[in-house]
């Protein structure tokens, strides 16, 4: 994934900077060949996330045999969560880096990006803040932290886009508390969309709460 926006950037910028000048021919080959690099590194991340999940199918397989021959039922939960030993949920652990409280995430249709807590440079984590204490979680004016952290910024996302559900893995355990992530995600998340979210600890999947 690193290699297929590195490639780009680096596309976009030659091209940028060699615009105008006399070698024409030389650029278009450049540029052409970054456009390559992008082009097998999307390639090689779609090979490698369809042999994860054929892993985790053989995987399940295995669990489903093991259960029905065993002398024990045990009852399904009532909400299946992706466990954090799944394939894509270690790839996806390998991938963020440790300074930073990060996370890695996946919708649907298997688009994913990293996400890095912080301020973010058009003030996304100010709107996310406005908008929870227009909820009235908080005093009028407060700052709350958690408005910057991972989990609630890719809530807010889901929020805007509308998309019904998304996988996030996390490189720190997921806050608790009083105006935490655990606390607030049901109010970022619109109603009827779902955030599991594997951090080093556990699973857990945090439903919007329709708070129109």
């Amino acid at each position: 994934m690193q290699a297929s926006v590195l490639a780009d950037e680096c596309r976009s910028h030659f091209a940028e900077t060699m615009s105008g000048t006399v070698e024409e021919a030389e650029t278009d080959a450049v540029v052409a060949s970054f456009n390559a690099a992008g082009h097998g590194a999307q390639a090689l991340i779609s090979e490698a996330k369809t042999a994860l999940e054929g892993v985790a199918r053989v995987r399940a397989t295995f669990e489903s045999e093991t259960k029905l021959g065993s002398t024990a039922l045990v009852s399904p939960p009532a909400e299946p969560v992706t466990p954090r030993e799944h394939p894509w949920v270690m790839w996806s652990r390998a991938q963020l880096p440790a300074y930073q409280t990060s996370g890695m995430y996946r919708d649907p249709d298997g688009h994913s990006d990293i996400v890095q807590s912080g301020r973010e440079p058009d003030g996304e984590h100010d709107r996310i803040n406005d908008h929870l204490v227009r909820l009235g979680v908080g005093r009028p004016g407060a700052s709350l932290e958690a408005s910057k952290h991972v989990e609630i910024k890719v809530a807010w996302r889901m929020r805007l886009s509308g998309v019904k559900h998304v996988e996030l893995v996390v490189n720190n355990e997921l806050c608790n508390g009083a105006l935490s992530c655990a606390q607030l995600l049901p109010f970022v998340l619109g109603p009827g969309q779902t955030l599991t979210v594997h951090d080093p600890v556990r699973s857990r999947v945090f439903r919007g709460k329709d708070v129109r």
